[in-house]
């Protein structure tokens, strides 16, 4: 699958974010069901999606961007099947994208997870049509700040 769109000019440096994606680049939600600081638990990963944070435990994970957008993609529509063309306009707004590049940050998106490992699954795909968040996933009650060490 190949995808052609037009690359947008860059935005300003107000519109850049710290990981050097605009807001319209990284094509992820405004998380309106997540507060800012608000961790949504997945299994022993905590994803702080504002502030564009992955934890395993107390311990930062290494997740290029796209990867990142992927995962706050999946999470924002768990249980939904979500089209590997949305996944591509979010992912890679106004970018020429072959199916190749999706599958790979799939791919590394699983390793990461260590999804199929020790019964763990996180990601199912839709024979041919897209990718399913399945683990299951829950803000906790209480506010905690992530801490980069």
């Amino acid at each position: 699958m190949t995808l052609r769109f037009t690359q947008p000019a860059r935005g300003t440096p107000a519109e850049t974010t710290r990981l050097g994606h605009t807001e319209s680049e990284a094509g992820v939600s405004d998380r309106a069901a997540a507060p800012e600081g608000r961790a949504l638990l997945l299994g022993p990963f905590r994803l702080f999606a504002s502030e564009r944070l992955l934890f395993e435990g107390d311990k930062p994970v290494r997740l290029g961007g796209r990867t990142l957008d992927l995962l706050v993609a999946l999470t924002d529509r768990a249980g939904d099947l979500v089209s590997k063309r949305d996944l591509v306009n979010i992912v890679w707004p106004d970018t020429l994208v072959v199916e190749a590049n999706l599958t790979m940050h799939i791919a590394a998106l699983r390793r990461t997870l260590g999804d199929g490992r020790a019964a763990a699954r996180y990601i199912v795909n839709g024979a041919g049509r897209g990718y399913r968040f399945v683990a299951p996933s829950h803000f906790p009650m209480h506010r905690r700040q992530p801490s980069c060490k």
